[in-house]
C-alpha cells in the first residue's frame, strides 16, 4: 500500500479564534464544567448534575451564592483565575475551564437560577468560530465521514478501495471525536467516490459533511 500524506490548505481557514480578556456572562449561560467529582456526563444539564449531586449545597436564599462561588477550588477571585469557551456552532452557552470546585459552581448557578439568574460572572473568554464560506467550499469538494479508526484503517478496506479504484482520503478526526476514529474523505468530483459515499450514508455512517453543512447554513 503506498500512501500520500498531502495538506488541504483551504481547510486551514475553517476556523478563527478570538479572546476577549474582560468577557462577563450570566452565570445561567455557562453549560458546561472541565472536571468535577463525579460523573458530569452521566448528567445532560448542570442543573440536573446540581440536583444529583450537589443536594447539600442548595439553600432557598441569594446570599448563600457567594460563599460557594468563593470556594478555594474555583478561582474567580485569584491571579490565575477561571476561563470560559465558546464556539459559534453552539450558541447560548459556555464552557468553563475549572480546575476543581464543581459541587460548589453547580450549586450556585442553581440557586442563582431562582434568586438571580442575571449574576454575571466576569473570566477570559476564547470563542471559536466556524467560517462558512470555508465550510461550504470544503463540502463542494468533499464527502466527509466519521468512523472508528479500526474500521477506516484496516488492510482489507484499504485494498477493496483499491480494487475498486475508488480515491480516497482519511485524516485524523477533531473533536470529539479525535480518540480512536478518522475522517474518510471522497472527492465530489469523481463519480465512483459518489457513489460510495451514497452506500456509506445509507448504512448509517457518522456524515460529518452533513453536520458541518447545517451548521455553516446557520451562521451564513
Amino acid at each position: 500500500m503506498q500512501c500520500q500524506r498531502l495538506p488541504y490548505s483551504p481547510a486551514a481557514g475553517l476556523t478563527t479564534t478570538t479572546y476577549d480578556d474582560n468577557f462577563s456572562c450570566s452565570i445561567r449561560d455557562i453549560i458546561s464544567l472541565a472536571s468535577g467529582k463525579g460523573d458530569l456526563v452521566d448528567y445532560a444539564t448542570l442543573d440536573s448534575y446540581a440536583f444529583g449531586e450537589c443536594r447539600g449545597l442548595v439553600h432557598s436564599d441569594r446570599a448563600s451564592i457567594e460563599p460557594l462561588l468563593s470556594w478555594h477550588e474555583l478561582r474567580f477571585h485569584g491571579g490565575a483565575g477561571e476561563s470560559l469557551e465558546g464556539f459559534s456552532w453552539q450558541p447560548g452557552g459556555y464552557h468553563l475551564h475549572n480546575q476543581g470546585g464543581a459541587h460548589h459552581f453547580a450549586a450556585a448557578r442553581l440557586i442563582a437560577g431562582f434568586f438571580d439568574p442575571e449574576l454575571h460572572i466576569k473570566a477570559p473568554l476564547t470563542r471559536h468560530a466556524l467560517n462558512p464560506e470555508v465550510a461550504l467550499s470544503i463540502l463542494a469538494a468533499f464527502d466527509i465521514f466519521c468512523e472508528p479508526e479500526d474500521h477506516t484503517m484496516n488492510e482489507a478496506f484499504m485494498k477493496r478501495m483499491a480494487a475498486a479504484q475508488i480515491p480516497f482520503a482519511t485524516c485524523a478526526a477533531p473533536p470529539p471525536w479525535q480518540d480512536g476514529h478518522r475522517l474518510l474523505l471522497f472527492p465530489r468530483q469523481h463519480n465512483k467516490a459518489t457513489a460510495a459515499a451514497d452506500i456509506f450514508r445509507a448504512y448509517g455512517w457518522l456524515d460529518v459533511g452533513a453536520f458541518l453543512g447545517r451548521h455553516a447554513m446557520l451562521q451564513q
